[in-house]
């Protein structure tokens, strides 16, 4: 192809990562949405777009972000993590399981004040996927350390047990640009939009 001349793009097609439904593209910046049914991905398109010489064409779409929303998590398993602690201090016989939630706890800080990427694309994405598979591996140390307390009430600590349902999901900003460069050079970039 040459860049000097004119390009019809007949139909451009981007699958949303896995999480995203087409109800969570809050709004498509112009194009297209649907569901693609085989792979059972939402998706973004244009059709029969005319790009001049090494024109782009940007489409920015508003998604919800459903990553980014392990904050109240955090909290919640900390209180629950801090609440055991108090009432397996108070017996004085439970060192090991003493010691074993405050490394709970540190680890808890260590997650609260991590930064994760500020662009969203695949490393933002995986940064907060890895993000959930501490805290479910976490939530699930505390509950096997309350059920080996006879003395502790597992029915205390499961009132503090996140609802991460309830986390209000950050809205999120997605880029396409399409360009007539070359042989089409299509770019796909994920931005943060502000919370």
């Amino acid at each position: 192809m040459s860049a000097r001349h004119k390009r019809i793009v007949r139909d451009f097609k981007r699958h949303l990562p896995p999480e995203i439904l087409e109800s969570d593209v809050l709004d498509a910046g112009g194009l297209e949405i649907g569901t693609d049914v085989e792979e059972g991905l939402a998706f973004v398109c244009v059709r029969n777009v005319e790009l001049d010489p090494l024109e782009e064409m940007t489409y920015k779409v508003r998604i919800r972000d459903k990553w980014d929303i392990n904050e109240s998590r955090i909290r919640d398993l900390d209180s629950m993590a801090a609440f055991v602690l108090k009432r397996v201090s108070s017996h004085r016989t439970y060192e090991s399981v003493e010691l074993a939630l405050k490394r709970i706890i540190e680890e808890l800080k260590v997650l609260a004040v991590m930064q994760g990427p500020h662009i969203v694309d695949d490393h933002y994405i995986a940064f907060y996927r890895a993000q959930v598979t501490s805290l479910d591996g976490i939530e699930s140390r505390i509950n096997r350390l309350i059920s080996t307390l006879p003395l502790i009430d597992n029915a205390s600590g499961a009132e503090n047990k996140p609802d991460s349902a309830n986390a209000g999901p950050s809205r999120t900003g997605l880029i396409i640009i399409v360009s007539s460069v070359g042989a089409l050079g299509i770019m796909l970039a994920l931005h943060r939009i502000g919370r």
